[in-house]
Formats: C-alpha cells, sequence, structure tokens
C-alpha cells in the first residue's frame, strides 16, 4: 500500500489495489465516469459534469460522446471529503499530473478520473475490426492543468519515442500517448483485416497488455 501524494491544488490521492481513494479540499473537485465510483462521503456532493464552455462546445460534446456510447454518464464530485474510484482488479492505476500546455490522448476505457482544471473532449470514435468483429473505439483529450488518474489493463509498458521512430500496436492496446506525436489507424490483411494502431514520435506513451472490459 502507497502512502498518500499530494497534487497541485492540494488534492490527496492513494492508490489502493484496482482503485483510488481521493480527499478532497473545500473548492476542488474531480470528474469521472458515473461507473467508476467506489463510494463517496456526505460532504462530497455529485452533479453531472459540465461538457464545455459555450453552447456549440457543449452540443457538440454531447453528439461525440452519444456516438462513443457514453453520453450522459461522466459526473462531478465536489469536496470537501473523501471519494474513491474503481479501476478493476486487472487494472494499474496511474496519476498523472498536468501542467500547463499537456495534451495527452487517453483511450476511454482506462480514463477513471481528472480534477476540474483538466478539460476532457472526446478526442476519437472510430469502428474498428478486430478478431472478426466491429467495435467502437473512443478516445479522449485531456488538456489543462492537474491530476488526471489513469488505468492501464494488465501491465503498464512504456513508449519513449525519438522523432524517426514509430510503433505499432492492436488500436486497444493504447492506453495513452503524448499528442506531439501522430496516430494513425491502418487495417491489416485486407478490407477484413484486423485495425492497428500506429504512433510515430516525438512522444511518450504507454501500452496495456490486456484489453479493457466492455463497460
Amino acid at each position: 500500500m502507497e502512502d498518500w501524494s499530494t497534487a497541485p491544488g492540494g488534492i490527496r490521492y492513494r492508490l489502493e489495489g484496482g482503485g483510488v481513494r481521493v480527499t478532497l479540499p473545500e473548492g476542488q473537485a474531480m470528474v469521472a465516469e458515473a461507473d467508476r465510483l467506489l463510494y463517496r462521503e456526505d460532504g462530497v456532493s455529485w452533479s453531472l459534469a459540465g461538457s464545455g464552455a459555450g453552447r456549440m462546445r457543449g452540443w457538440v460534446n454531447r453528439i461525440q460522446r452519444r456516438a462513443a456510447g457514453l453520453a450522459d454518464r461522466m459526473s462531478r464530485y465536489d469536496g470537501p471529503g473523501e471519494v474513491a474510484f474503481a479501476a478493476g482488479a486487472t487494472a494499474e492505476v496511474e496519476p498523472v499530473e498536468l501542467v500547463k500546455g499537456d495534451n495527452l490522448v487517453v483511450a476511454a476505457p482506462t480514463f477513471l478520473a481528472a480534477a476540474v482544471g483538466v478539460q476532457v473532449d472526446v478526442a476519437l470514435v472510430e469502428k474498428v475490426r478486430e478478431e472478426g468483429e466491429r467495435r467502437t473505439l473512443a478516445m479522449y483529450r485531456l488538456i489543462g492543468e492537474g491530476l488526471a488518474l489513469l488505468a492501464a489493463s494488465g501491465d503498464a509498458v512504456r513508449m519513449h519515442l525519438r522523432p524517426d521512430e514509430a510503433v505499432e500496436a492492436a488500436a486497444w492496446a493504447i492506453a495513452w500517448y503524448e499528442a506531439t506525436g501522430s496516430y494513425e489507424l491502418r487495417v491489416l490483411g485486407g478490407p477484413r483485416g484486423n485495425h492497428v494502431a500506429r504512433i510515430a514520435g516525438p512522444a511518450c506513451g504507454v501500452a496495456q497488455t490486456a484489453r479493457p472490459p466492455v463497460r
């Protein structure tokens, strides 16, 4: 069991097994997919999270989320008090502290929660073929400053790509990557082949060794 850590803004967190406990001070909040909540103390209020600044931006975001099968699932938790999120028994939770200028693209199933200073938008929604089945691949873009909690399925494999390097992996295997790199979906084995994701540097990222469960 790890000790408590403190992120910018005073949010404290501790990783525990397949989840994470978070202590929110007064005036701090986090957003998360609704089905990630494990528990919240009475002092922590719940509401549906906003979807960005401006009416048009919010409308576009809702349309994108519906297309990804994620409509109306993002919740907001305001302190003070403790809230806990569940990542799953086979997931490896990683805290990422974003600073101004960071731009991270995250596979939707690996997103656990983020401080409200981090803007969460839909970056990609595509139908892909995997092992003969059609699936929806959805990815979020995280921009801003604050704590983000991510959860790779299985083991997390680090990628450090120089400008002249690139990797290909199963589409589900990319957990997250820095948007300084380029991302491309390709089909291997003809029109009915499986999709793979190609990431070219410069970028750092994480691959996951297990397919995320369908949520």
